[in-house]
């Protein structure tokens, strides 16, 4: 009888321990839902395209994505990317020849596209 006492108390203490500690370890992170697109660079790298960049689960008392990721020192490089980036819908005109095709967009730029 004392031993089987001794398992049940032993047992409980195991598991209530077990779950403190994953309680106290939690990290803040990216919901699945706050995600719309990600890729794996060429470096191997994840990059992650959010839905939404305010706060984490859209609640003003969690930490805001821009200011979290740049205190675990990962860069927010938005702006350098946009201006990388054409925008199809903004394209208002094209060439394509056998080896290259040229976009035009609005503001008069051309992007040209090598086979």
């Amino acid at each position: 009888m004392k031993a089987k006492i001794l398992y049940v108390l032993t047992t409980t203490a195991l598991v209530m321990s077990a779950f403190l500690i994953g309680k106290t370890a939690h990290q803040p992170s990216i919901p699945v839902d706050d995600v719309a697109a990600y890729y794996v660079d060429s470096n191997g790298n994840l990059n992650l395209e959010m839905k939404d960049v305010r706060c984490i689960n859209d609640n003003w008392n969690n930490p805001i994505y821009t200011n979290y990721l740049a205190e675990q020192g990962i860069p927010d490089i938005t702006a350098q990317t946009e201006n990388n980036i054409l925008n199809l819908a903004s394209v208002t005109d094209y060439e394509a020849t056998e080896t290259t095709l040229t976009l035009t967009d609005r503001n008069g730029d051309s992007w040209v596209i090598e086979k």
